[in-house]
């Protein structure tokens, strides 16, 4: 990751992934991801 960010509001966790290119979301309760942008 190149950076990581906690959005507390929304119980979630943004990272920003130079491998992948993209912004990914992990939620902080169950762990899923989510892309939201590439």
């Amino acid at each position: 990751p190149v950076a990581i960010a906690l959005d507390s509001e929304n119980k979630r966790i943004l990272v920003a992934d130079d491998t992948f290119r993209a912004i990914i979301s992990v939620d902080i309760n169950t762990g899923e991801r989510l892309i939201l942008s590439r």
